[in-house]
């Protein structure tokens, strides 16, 4: 009797250092990773007008509000001379209500990771979440997420559409402010406009823009500029390039099809991969920026899209007809990204404008936070 219980006693002992030795192994494995969340439930997808391959807007707000908006983005240049190049999608707020914050107490932003998954709900490249708020909080860009307080002339779509889709630098003047690595709308003389004629002041007070009043400077106009509106069109043709296609061609087919496609959430902070989950839905881009989130196989770098997480844009109307904005440093926000998955896959990346790589992650370990020491 005694012998068995030793035995026993043995077998136990053997069974708890089995166990260490797993979870050893398997933190080695994972690089100290720890299991992941569980998927997210996609919404109801509804949408304004045809369907087409193109960029694709989505909006969270019910379908007149949508529709309102739609209408007026579309009736501004250059956006007018692109209507089937743009898809515009919509979630109720019934179905799904993004939890927004006011940014240091003063302005509307909307990014969150719920919100990225949510989006997936539908093809998405750009988010515009739509709030009422009082006049003095301030609608803001940042990455793909547009936060529009209702409040505001509708020229302040147009105006963070600017910083987002084409990356342009803020044209009022604010010292304190950064021009975006990449920007192309302020320049250092107006020969660089290929002009004679420009105005001084774009963001820094010796930098030079197009035009005296264009809507990245004032609320009261909703003109860009020719030489804006060309690098706009440069913009969405480079994005039709890489636009993701959908085989159907109403609402009902492109939501089934999301469901049937998967993505990669990405996890970044201070240029650094903090997580990556496996998610359903469709991916869209992060956006468009200096830096580049990378996926490679065996074979090199197969995908490889560009956004931006240094700069929160805010904006609200401000006095004698120049924008009253603000921007804050973000570079260190945890934020997320979403990149379509991609078999055979084997390491996902972050590479700054510099080209250097700040954060990597290997796929074999998707699904798995890092744990934090």
């Amino acid at each position: 009797m005694q012998t068995k219980h030793i035995l026993m006693g043995i077998v136990s002992v053997l069974i708890v250092i089995l166990s260490v030795l797993m979870i050893v192994v398997l933190q080695n494995d994972r690089e100290l990773f720890e299991v992941g969340e569980s998927p997210t439930v996609l919404e109801n997808c509804k949408s304004i007008g045809s369907i087409s391959t193109g960029i694709n807007l989505l909006f969270f707000a019910d379908e007149a509000t949508t529709q309102e908006y739609a209408d007026y983005f579309f009736s501004s240049s250059p956006f007018d001379k692109h209507l089937d190049n743009f898809n515009i999608f919509y979630i109720e707020p019934s179905d799904y209500d993004p939890e927004c914050e006011l940014y240091k107490g003063a302005a509307l932003f909307c990014d969150s990771k719920e919100l990225i998954k949510k989006a997936a709900s539908c093809p998405n490249d750009y988010l515009i979440v739509l709030e009422d708020h009082p006049e003095v909080i301030r609608s803001s860009s940042y990455k793909q997420v547009i936060s529009i307080v209702t409040a505001h002339p509708k020229e302040v779509l147009l105006h963070e559409i600017g910083h987002a889709l084409a990356g342009f630098a803020e044209e009022y003047v604010d010292n304190n402010a950064k021009v975006p690595r990449g920007s192309e709308n302020c320049k250092k003389s107006c020969e660089d406009f290929g002009t004679e004629s420009c105005s001084l002041g774009c963001t820094k007070s010796d930098l030079y823009r197009f035009i005296p009043e264009g809507v990245m400077r004032t609320l009261n106009t909703g003109n860009f500029g020719s030489y804006n509106e060309n690098l706009i069109n440069e913009r969405v043709e480079d994005e039709l390039k890489t636009s993701s296609f959908f085989t159907g061609n109403v609402v009902s087919e492109i939501s089934e099809e999301c469901l049937n496609q998967e993505y990669y959430l990405i996890g970044i902070e201070s240029g650094e991969i903090v997580s990556v989950i496996e998610e359903i839905g469709c991916a869209g881009t992060p956006g468009h920026g200096s830096n580049n989130v990378q996926i490679k196989t065996a074979d090199g770098i197969i995908s490889s899209e560009s956004f931006s997480n240094e700069i929160i844009f805010t904006a609200r109307p401000g006095n004698e007809n120049e924008i009253d904005g603000v921007q804050y440093d973000s570079k260190d926000l945890l934020t997320y990204l979403k990149v379509p998955k991609i078999d055979d896959a084997e390491l996902i990346q972050i590479v700054n404008f510099d080209g250097e790589v700040t954060g990597s992650f290997p796929v074999e370990s998707v699904g798995y936070y890092p744990v934090k020491q």
